[in-house]
């Protein structure tokens, strides 16, 4: 008995300093550097001290295991947390099937970094090209006066333009899952001009048509509010995509043809119309520093409605005016973002 006793004495002091062991081990898992190699232990005194992102594992694991984690550290002035990626090579401190009187001490197994909830202004200035290849469309108006036999047909030539694209934003940044950040807030695009053109053919019905050239140009300006989804991809990749709604700005100027000045022909004023726009859009940014990134992206937009002013016969005034629903873009932008 006295044997037994004594047996027992021994295992619990055992059980006390394996505990004890453990314990100190978690904090040479928070200073861990990659490639280390760890001794498995009690992952919630680690979470705890709030420099590593893990959570209890489903199962105990009692054979050497590698982890991918994301080590936390916060700015001494400002609170704010940043991770960096990090890889651990776990060993079991004890092993189960051995010593079935202790518990199991488990290895960390799930690996996310934790949600920081931090917002983060944000600025974006980016620039490229956009293909547009459906400006103008074709009409026909009525008779101007059903005694002449008079008409107006213009046949859009609706070929690709391509033309510069400045584009920026202002807003903020909410890392609101541990991979997946939320930027939302106030985007400016302003196109270069575009032209439309193509042929004219007026006449009566008496004698023969003649066809003659027109062209006019179109100016959009957009403002949106603005939402972009990214996720976070190896800690410094992040594809995105975008969505925008907003209010365009279209100003079509500058009717021209070349109709002899003689004859009769419409001539039509410029105007600024003011239409709904939204605008789709995926990219990728890439981290330069945690303050940087540089990214390319493509959109798709609708720039809305374009409509020129009131139409003229001769100084005067005749109904109807050139004019499209939809004036669509497809972008490609390379971009600049500031995190502060």
């Amino acid at each position: 008995m006295p044997v037994l006793k004594e047996g027992v004495r021994i295992l619990r002091l055992s059980r006390i300093f394996m505990l004890i062991t453990s314990s100190l081990l978690i904090a040479s898992i928070c200073e861990a550097q990659p490639g280390h190699n760890m001794y498995s232990s009690d992952i919630l005194s680690a979470t705890k001290r709030g420099e590593f992102a893990l959570e209890k594992p489903k199962k105990y694991m009692n054979s050497t295991c590698k982890v991918s984690t994301h080590k936390i550290k916060r700015h001494h002035s400002t609170g704010k947390a940043r991770s960096s990626h990090v890889e651990i090579t776990l060993y079991p401190l004890v092993e189960y099937t051995k010593y079935p009187n202790f518990p199991p001490f488990p290895a960390v197994a799930i690996v996310e970094p934790k949600p920081t909830y931090n917002l983060r202004r944000v600025i974006s200035l980016a620039g490229g090209a956009g293909v547009t290849s459906s400006v103008g469309i074709s009409q026909t108006f009525p008779i101007a006066n059903p005694g002449s036999g008079l008409f107006y047909t213009y046949t859009a030539n609706q070929e690709a333009q391509t033309h510069a694209i400045f584009d920026g934003f202002v807003g903020v940044e909410w890392m609101y899952q541990p991979r997946l950040a939320l930027q939302f807030g106030l985007g400016l695009n302003i196109a270069g001009n575009v032209r439309a053109k193509g042929d004219l053919l007026q006449g009566n019905n008496i004698s023969p048509a003649d066809q003659y050239y027109y062209q006019y140009s179109v100016l959009s300006r957009q403002l949106f509010a603005e939402t972009k989804l990214l996720y976070q991809h190896k800690s410094c990749i992040h594809p995105y995509v975008l969505l925008g709604l907003g209010v365009a700005f279209n100003s079509a100027y500058s009717f021209q043809t070349d109709v002899p000045s003689p004859a009769f022909t419409r001539l039509y004023n410029n105007n600024t119309e003011t239409s709904f726009t939204y605008r789709v859009g995926a990219g990728l940014d890439l981290d330069v520093t945690n303050q940087l990134r540089l990214g390319l992206g493509y959109r798709f937009t609708d720039r809305g409605h374009v409509q020129l002013g009131s139409a003229k016969i001769n100084s005067t005034s005749v109904s109807g005016t050139l004019e499209q629903n939809h004036l669509y873009t497809n972008e490609m932008l390379a971009q600049l973002t500031w995190l502060f």
